[in-house]
């Protein structure tokens, strides 16, 4: 009878301390208190309230949440994230699961005897297949343009003629809002204020999601909206020297209904350059001739820009968007070349100058249509968008040329013009649907149709060169489509998708000399994987293939003739590349210092 006494009362203890000691679940979610914006990769830490010690944690994922298992007891949890202040929740007693509320992060400021610093700087957050430059509220985003923005970006290049490299790599896939636009053409990014850009995603490898097209990658610029109610107006002027004048004017108005936006800029931009050139000639192996290059050049640019639309918030959940974009450019060009032709010994053996005078002015539109369906279900999203970019541009040369050595002869006058114009109709729709809390799928559509024509003369001392008269077609389809899952397990998160596209391409011209007509389909696997060793580092790995189909650019046999010994020439017949593309990387982060190197 005392055996079995005891044996309760021991089954009884062992009991108390299972439940004392039992598995308890505590979670949350943490958001930038200004924006409202969940914030990824935020640091969630659970403290021993004694002496804290850590005794476990997590980072939170693209919705901005986190959790994790822990003992029962009474614990403090603590949330960082770089730029922001610490969250701190003391004497939590935890006997049973726990979901927090909301925790809202401010942003750190600084404070020097009777001055405080407060001005919100860009700042980088790493996502599991991008990284996102939020551009702050710094000098250079309050007189800069769209450039002057991604020539801070890491990894990110632009050079004085405007064109951008992502690694060194000029073969980037630039989009405004996810979208192919008519303002990342023609330096169009110049023409967009600094001020209206929220942040800068860069995607290395980009997943099923984005377009197949852009070897090197993909730099979606995301637009600001227009958040507060009310009437709202900016306006900023700029100078530089050389000649580098700007002013832009934006104007907003929100009811509960109705959002209106509308943006007015001008900018003049005058600069100069200079370069040099040096080619050897050779036949059967041995030197037959060399030419001796100088460039000197004059440029002028010109840009107006205007921007409207509008959202009409059919309810909470329905947004409908209407917006016109409209870019008109003048840009002239004086370039002076000095060839100095040399024999195998290097012998002068002529001298021949050329100056060249370019002007091309151009239009080019946009008319983009958008709905977007919200749900009850917290992430679930349904967008449509229907774009029509339509476009020409008229480019005129003239170019004088004269023989100054052994003798100087007459001058010689040959002239080019080249009418280029273009219709693009875009449809896009993508679905999100949350399965969990911690799992998602993802799906859409796309297709992009599009003829470019180019009308090209060339009068050789005001006489026709028949051979170079005439008018190139190219039409281009693209279809796509897409699924891609993703997941979070523990200390383990995944992005797996698929992507298929269809492409036809179609040259033909006035001469029936060029008749090509490709058709071709390839899928395109995208993975990607993150795993958190602790709170402060994880390990990234993803896979990507990729296509660059030539731009047409490459693809139109009428080339400039500006510089004669250098002539220029597309191939209507070109195939597109295919690339494999892998990356390994590491973030580590320190409270005031983030690594984040990557082999690729």
């Amino acid at each position: 009878m005392k055996k079995s006494i005891l044996l309760i009362i021991l089954f009884i203890c062992i009991g108390m301390s299972a439940q004392m000691s039992k598995n308890v679940t505590i979670s949350g979610k943490v958001l930038d208190k200004i924006t409202q914006e969940p914030l990824e990769y935020a640091t969630a830490i659970l403290l021993n309230t004694n002496n804290n010690e850590i005794i476990t944690g997590s980072t939170t994922n693209e919705k901005g949440e986190f959790s994790f298992e822990t003992l029962s007891g009474t614990y403090t949890v603590k949330v960082k994230f770089m730029g922001f202040k610490n969250y701190l929740i003391e004497k939590i007693l935890l006997n049973k699961n726990l979901k927090l509320p909301n925790i809202f992060l401010e942003e750190s400021s600084e404070q020097l005897d009777a001055i405080k610093i407060t001005a919100e700087k860009s700042t980088i957050e790493y996502k599991l297949d991008k990284r996102v430059f939020n551009v702050g509220k710094d000098l250079i985003s309050k007189g800069g343009s769209a450039t002057d923005i991604l020539g801070n970006v890491p990894s990110v290049n632009v050079d004085a003629a405007g064109a951008v490299s992502l690694r060194g790599n000029t073969n980037v896939r630039i989009l405004i809002n996810g979208k192919p636009s008519v303002l990342t053409t023609n330096n169009g990014l110049e023409q967009i204020p600094a001020e209206n850009i929220e942040k800068v995603e860069v995607v290395t490898n980009p997943s099923a999601k984005y377009d197949a097209e852009g070897t090197a990658g993909i730099i979606n610029i995301i637009l600001k909206k227009n958040k507060r109610s009310g009437f709202g107006s900016s306006f900023q002027l700029t100078t530089g020297a050389p000649a580098n004048h700007g002013l832009n004017y934006n104007v907003n108005y929100k009811t509960e209904k109705i959002n209106l936006f509308s943006n007015l800029g001008y900018r003049y931009l005058d600069f100069e350059g200079e370069g040099s050139y040096y080619r050897t000639n050779f036949e059967n192996k041995f030197i037959s001739s060399i030419l001796d290059e100088t460039i000197e050049m004059k440029r002028n640019r010109r840009r107006f820009n205007l921007y409207f639309g509008g959202d009409y918030y059919i309810n909470d959940k329905n947004t409908l968007t209407l917006s016109y974009y409209h870019r008109y450019n003048v840009s002239k060009n004086e370039v002076n070349y000095d060839f100095n032709f040399l024999d195998a010994n290097q012998n002068l053996e002529s001298v021949l100058n050329s100056t060249e005078n370019y002007k091309e002015p151009q239009k080019a539109n946009q008319i983009e249509l958008n709905y977007e369906k919200g749900f009850d279900k917290k992430g679930k999203k349904f967008t449509i968008n229907l774009q029509y970019d339509f476009w020409n541009d008229d480019e005129n040369e003239s170019i004088v040329q004269q023989e100054l050595f052994p003798n100087i002869t007459t001058l010689t006058t040959l002239k080019s013009r080249d009418i280029e114009s273009s219709k693009d109709f875009l449809f896009q729709s993508d679905y999100k649907i949350p399965i969990s809390d911690k799992a998602h799928l993802e799906m859409g559509i796309k297709g992009e149709v599009r003829r470019i024509n180019s009308d090209y003369k060339v009068w050789d001392n005001e006489v026709i060169v028949d051979s170079l008269d005439n008018l190139l077609h190219y039409d281009e389809g693209i279809y796509g489509a897409y699924l891609q899952y993703g997941n979070r397990k523990r200390k383990f998160q995944y992005l797996l998708g698929l992507r298929a596209e269809y492409s036809n391409t179609k040259s033909t011209d006035r001469k029936n000399q060029y008749n090509t007509n490709k058709n071709y389909t390839k899928l395109f696997p995208t993975v990607h994987l993150t795993y958190s060793i602790n709170d402060a580092t994880n390990l990234q790995l993803s896979y990507s293939k990729r296509i660059r189909r030539p731009s047409f650019w490459h693809l139109n046999p009428f080339g400039g003739i500006s510089d004669q010994q250098n002539i220029r020439i597309g191939n209507p017949d070109l195939n597109p590349m295919y690339t494999n593309s892998f990356e390994f990387g590491t973030l580590k982060r320190w409270s005031k210092f983030t690594l984040n190197p990557y082999i690729y």
